[in-house]
């Protein structure tokens, strides 16, 4: 054979290079290779002889008319078939797949490679059948009993996969203070009246104007969650069933207060008051039966312009929260010339664009996507998009101006509620308080025909 020609001629090299000198590690590696290779070439020449004379011994096939004319001269007998039984089906303790890997094993005795020859071309035999092989039944893994029971699933409980929750990107845009304790309700003391001044004439009396104060009253409301685990899951469940439901419980409540401080009703003491509304907010609006860019445009540069105007906070202090199904809106408006009016590279007199975008500062946990005007653009997948009916809002403003009182979460967990159930109940809770209405004019929602849209 070529391949073992040319094995043996470079094991001949390497020899000759032995007598001169020590060989290298590598070269020495090569040659217990090559040996190897030898080998193994050697043991397969030997098996395809093997199955050659056996092949030679087995008796011709007579041809058909020999065997009608020999049935012919023969008595007449009851036909009977005599077949081979494969080994595979006699014994329990053998396999074809190990004998297969047996013959293969260059390591493996040559007693055993015999003995697992032998069984295999048995089995051959018993499966020929004059010129095909026997019809067995097909096995699957799709069907537990032919063969399914046999391949057990993976579950990779390192990949677990836990459920999405939205992004808590309001509350994190408005300023955080702690809950003060022992109360539930806070108050903020607030200037509704402003004093006066002018120019003074000689010799009468000052202008005077009294100032008026009044209070924002924002209630303390408790929110919370519980899960019940049974005690047989929490101790044999992995990952660990108790670490998943608290992290769930956190992002959960995570996620409520800042649907509410987007939306909340402020309905008595059942929920608190959320930006959208607030007494006193700006407002601008965008009509349009089929909206278009020119349509939207203009209602933001009106609610931007409603807070500089009422609470005198520039663009350096304002942002844009919105949608993202209105984020993707925007960024699929085109101009006549099918040019995007917010893109990733900043055109001549554009709108808006994405790089180098910064918040106001106390906004660095969250990240905007874009800007409009220069305004940073958040995204709060939170925001209602069913507002007269399939509308969403768009929310400009200081979120600064807006205060939230929060107490740490409280985690908890007990084994005694539920002891004869053999239950354990875990449970979150956290005091919050919530307020928009200091400043009123901090914010200017943008709503309209033109939110309906999507891209």
């Amino acid at each position: 054979m070529e391949a073992r020609a040319a094995a043996l001629d470079e094991m001949e090299t390497l020899a000759a290079f032995a007598a001169e000198r020590k060989l290298t590690e590598v070269e020495e590696q090569r040659f217990a290779e090559l040996e190897a290779e030898v080998a193994d070439l050697d043991k397969r020449a030997k098996m395809a002889a093997s199955a050659e004379a056996y092949r030679a011994a087995q008796p011709t096939a007579k041809a058909p008319t020999e065997d009608i004319r020999s049935a012919a001269k023969q008595p007449t007998a009851v036909a009977a078939e005599v077949r081979e039984i494969s080994p595979y089906a006699e014994k329990a303790d053998t396999s074809w797949f190990s004998d297969q890997r047996t013959v293969k094993d260059r390591y493996a005795s040559d007693a055993d490679v015999a003995e697992a020859r032998e069984r295999l071309l048995k089995h051959y035999s018993a499966s020929r059948d004059e010129g095909g092989v026997r019809q067995v039944r097909a096995l699957t893994t799709t069907t537990d009993t032919e063969g399914g029971y046999l391949v057990a699933p993976a579950h990779l409980q390192e990949q677990f996969v836990r459920l999405m929750v939205a992004g808590a990107t309001t509350s994190s845009l408005v300023s955080k203070r702690p809950l003060p304790p022992k109360t539930d309700s806070i108050n903020v003391p607030t200037m509704d009246g402003a004093t006066a001044v002018a120019v003074h004439t000689q010799n009468n009396a000052l202008t005077e104007t009294s100032a008026t104060f009044s209070t924002v009253r924002c209630d303390v409301l408790r929110y919370g969650g519980a899960q019940t685990i049974p005690n047989f899951l929490l101790e044999r469940s992995l990952p660990g069933v108790d670490g998943i439901v608290m992290q769930d419980l956190a992002l959960r409540l995570a996620l409520k207060v800042n649907t509410d401080i987007v939306g909340g009703t402020g309905t008595g003491t059942t929920a608190i008051e959320g930006i959208l509304n607030a007494d006193s907010i700006g407002t601008a609006t965008a009509t349009a039966g089929t909206a278009t860019w020119g349509d939207l445009y203009p209602a933001i540069v009106n609610a931007v312009m409603d807070v500089a105007t009422n609470h005198y906070a520039g663009t350096t202090m304002q942002s844009i929260v919105m949608h993202p199904r209105r984020w993707g809106w925007i960024l699929a408006q085109m101009d006549s010339e099918d040019r995007s009016y917010i893109g990733s590279v900043n055109p001549q007199n554009a709108p808006g664009a994405f790089s180098d975008i910064a918040g106001p500062e106390g906004s660095g946990s969250v990240a905007p996507v874009g800007a409009i005007l220069g305004i940073p653009v958040y995204l709060d997948s939170t925001i209602p998009t069913t507002a007269d009916t399939d509308q969403d809002r768009i929310i400009v403003g200081a979120f600064h101006e807006a205060h939230l009182f929060s107490g740490v979460p409280v985690f908890g967990v007990s084994t005694e509620a539920e002891f004869l159930k053999d239950q354990t109940i875990v449970k979150v809770t956290q005091d919050v308080a919530f307020t928009a209405e200091r400043y009123p004019a901090a914010f200017s929602v943008v709503s309209g025909t033109a939110l309906n849209d999507t891209a």
